[in-house]
């Protein structure tokens, strides 16, 4: 008998929502195949069964929350009864009869209600009631339209500042494209309160230090130029930075690490977290093993799990051991990034543009990007973070050399 376990969903995060069970009592599973998803503070995940059978089991129901890291449910054979628990399950005729003493049933939880952050902020600002409303999201979720829906039944006025602020995600928002008349108050999502808890923590107690790097860009963007069109892919700026990182990072471990209470623990694996904006906020899926894997490989995952972010779904059984993020796609020259604890450091990428600079003791342009290591300096001296940097330029130059541009 094998128990379905509650992943654990993120820093410090001792429960979850089961948002829906793809199989009831009875169905058969097949090892790896999805179960059933949970939803943490951030974002929902997948659970994979572990082992194939039937779903002799369902300790935490479509709505409830359980603790990470316990059951949730359990695959077997039919006929067996967890030790654990003594609701009902499969039997099949003529099966032998469990002796195993029963637990007293513990009582009924009340059903919860599936509501998206968006369509809550929406709800509140319109003042529409979500008791007894049905959903037309998965498994019953309610989304934003469906308050607009009642809204619109109710005659509550819906406008443009409306809509934008109850779907406002974690940056500043833009000005709006029509003045609000009178104070809007939006209340902080589940998600958005994380995200604020965290970024308070690691601005209060990590002793940031900054470093500033500039990197020629022209041969490497030339480079990317150049593979992109004779191999017919497109390999993106993000993927180099990546790769670079990553490839830096095996010189230094001491920057590859998480920083815990009264020591260092340096990461075997090099997971590259990439900072992702979604409508919900801001969220970090992971790149494993980034130092092994070339720039379309890397292109291609980083493309496929940036957009699972933003759908709201991340690996749950992946963890950073250094973050990379990125404002250049805005035009950001530089900017000083907050530590994603518990990592050592974090990497702050700005746009590469074209800047007068030396070249051969000459005045010319070529396109430069600044990049910013944050370091906490409990665990990393200016020293390594320097080298640090000048082996990530240095690395820039050797990977990705100056190509013919025929």
């Amino acid at each position: 008998m094998t128990p379905v376990i509650m992943p654990q969903i993120g820093q410090d995060v001792v429960t979850g929502i089961i948002t829906s069970w793809y199989k009831k009592v009875g169905d058969t599973v097949q090892s790896g195949e999805v179960i059933a998803t949970v939803e943490g503070e951030k974002a929902s995940f997948d659970i994979e069964a572990d082992d194939s059978g039937v779903l002799l089991q369902i300790v935490v129901e479509q709505g409830e929350e359980g603790t990470v890291l316990e059951p949730i449910g359990y695959i077997g054979e039919p006929g067996e009864i967890p030790v654990e628990y003594s609701s009902p399950v499969v039997q099949p005729a003529g099966a032998p009869t469990s002796k195993v003493p029963a637990r007293p049933a513990e009582p009924m939880r009340r059903d919860k209600v599936f509501v998206s952050p968006s369509a809550r902020r929406m709800a509140q600002i319109l003042g529409v009631d979500l008791n007894g409303l049905k959903g037309s999201g998965p498994g019953g979720r309610i989304i934003k339209n469906d308050v607009l829906a009642v809204a619109k039944m109710q005659e509550a006025p819906v406008t443009s500042e409306i809509v934008s602020a109850a779907t406002a995600v974690t940056r500043a928002p833009a000005p709006p494209s029509k003045r609000i008349t009178s104070d809007t108050v939006i209340p902080f999502s589940r998600m958005r309160q994380t995200i604020a808890e965290r970024l308070t923590l690691s601005s209060t107690t990590i002793p940031h230090f900054y470093l500033f790097q500039d990197i020629d860009m022209e041969n490497p963007l030339r480079w990317r130029e150049h593979y992109n069109r004779v191999n017919a892919v497109h390999i993106t700026v993000t993927s180099m930075v990546v790769l670079a990182t990553a490839l830096t990072l095996r010189e230094f471990p001491g920057l590859n690490a998480h920083v815990e209470k009264g020591r260092l623990v340096l990461k075997a694996r090099i997971n590259i977290g990439v900072a992702t904006a979604t409508d919900e906020g801001l969220l970090v899926p992971v790149i494993p093993d980034a130092d092994g894997k070339d720039e379309k490989t890397l292109s291609l995952e980083i493309k496929a799990r940036t957009t699972a972010a933003r759908q709201g779904r991340l690996d749950a059984g992946l963890r950073s051991s250094f973050t990379v993020t990125s404002l250049g796609m805005y035009g950001i020259q530089s900017f000083l990034p907050i530590i994603n604890p518990p990592e050592a450091a974090i990497l702050g990428v700005g746009v590469a543009e074209p800047r007068p600079v030396a070249v051969n003791g000459l005045l010319g342009v070529r396109r430069v990007m600044t990049v910013v290591l944050a370091s906490d300096h409990r665990a990393v001296d200016g020293a390594e973070a320097a080298r640090f940097l000048q082996s990530l330029k240095d690395i820039f130059a050797t990977r990705f050399p100056l190509l013919p541009t025929t």
